[in-house]
């Protein structure tokens, strides 16, 4: 397998504190996400339209107020690998 010299590599970077994503010659990340889900704090606090059994990514910072905010990584580490596949799916 031979690399193609004018081809750019790409970087995840599995943070405690966010997802980032691009290309390497990017100087800010494209996909940037923070790495937590929340869940309710209690049924009745996040009935609306749009209420959720989880949360996730942007959406759990936005709602954290009325969520348990749970990190989907802990020191590089996935611990919640349901809830990653699903930050990485946005």
């Amino acid at each position: 397998m031979s690399l193609d010299p004018n081809s750019v590599p790409y970087v995840l970077d599995l943070g405690t504190g966010s997802i980032r994503f691009d290309s390497s010659d990017k100087k800010k990340p494209s996909f940037l996400q923070p790495s937590l889900y929340g869940t309710p704090k209690r049924k009745l606090a996040m009935i609306t339209a749009e209420s959720k059994e989880k949360y996730i990514g942007l959406d759990a910072r936005r709602n954290r107020g009325d969520l348990v905010l749970h990190h989907i990584l802990d020191k590089g580490t996935i611990i919640h690998t349901d809830e990653a596949f699903e930050l990485l799916d946005l």
